[in-house]
């Protein structure tokens, strides 16, 4: 909702909204980023276009067991559908989540419900070009995201640290504080766990070509837990930036106007893959 690598706080939940923990050994999903043109004008738009938005951030997270201190890479993967215009080398957009995956670590498995999804607002951005044409530089924020709290100030206050304060909101209108997300466990069974989180995002990345733009991201992500279901989803576990560019990425691919949220979460692989 997303330039280096992801900086992720060195203490962290299992479950993750801004570098989402999962279960099992499934691996991250990479990108190799494509060779952009040099010196191709970018043609002048008129009006607004769509784009699909791939971001994935991820973090190395040490194993919670006190049997084992095996590490394994965490990646959220978000895709997005967004309203794009630029003028010269200003760009600005709005994006609408379409969905959310984490891939599976440690037997655990992280899920977004559907009243979570539908809570986020549509968030405006805007970034800058170096020059308008292929292979100009391109970055971005940055921008700062609040999930399940209001603060006077986004980017810095802190907080906070249980059910009770007034800053808390039931953003995902589920009866519940924070944001509410779903957790199962190989051995534990599943409960879900009660969020307020801050995510702060930055993209630096390059145009590849008049339709599709590419780079690393950044996501820095601070949370605390407000409530759970079942003791064990407030455990807590070791969480370290994942310097792999490959894991931290973002690509902006034309899409034709009429194409939908749906459309782009089963077309993906065309979509971001192939361009």
């Amino acid at each position: 909702m997303p330039l280096a690598r992801s900086l992720l706080t060195a203490q962290s939940t299992l479950l993750l909204l801004g570098a989402g923990a999962c279960g099992g050994t499934e691996p991250p999903r990479t990108y190799q980023h494509a060779d952009a043109g040099v010196g191709l004008p970018l043609p002048e738009e008129a009006g607004t276009r769509v784009f699909a938005l791939e971001q994935v951030s991820s973090e190395i997270v040490t194993n919670p067991s006190p049997f084992s201190n095996d590490t394994a890479v965490s990646s959220l993967t978000a895709w997005l559908r967004v309203r794009w215009s630029r003028e010269g080398e200003e760009i600005v957009w709005d994006e609408a989540l379409c969905a959310m995956r984490s891939n599976e670590i440690f037997g655990t498995t992280t899920r977004y419900p559907q009243a979570f999804l539908e809570s986020i607002p549509r968030r405006q951005r805007s970034g800058r070009l170096a020059a308008a044409q292929v292979g100009a530089t391109f970055e971005a924020g940055p921008f700062v995201d609040l999930f399940g709290v209001r603060l006077t100030d986004p980017a810095s206050e802190a907080l906070p640290t249980g059910p009770d304060d007034p800053r808390v909101e039931d953003s995902d209108g589920d009866g519940e504080p924070g944001i509410t997300v779903a957790v199962e466990q190989s051995l534990l069974g599943s409960g879900e766990v009660f969020v307020a989180q801050r995510s702060t995002s930055s993209y630096e990345g390059v145009v590849v070509s008049p339709d599709r733009l590419e780079g690393e991201v950044r996501v820095i992500t601070e949370k605390t837990v407000l409530g759970a279901t079942a003791g064990w989803l407030e455990s807590g576990t070791e969480a370290a930036p994942d310097p792999d560019p490959t894991h931290n990425y973002f690509i902006f691919q034309a899409v034709p106007d009429h194409t939908t949220c749906t459309q782009i979460v089963l077309n993906r692989d065309r979509i971001f893959d192939e361009g």
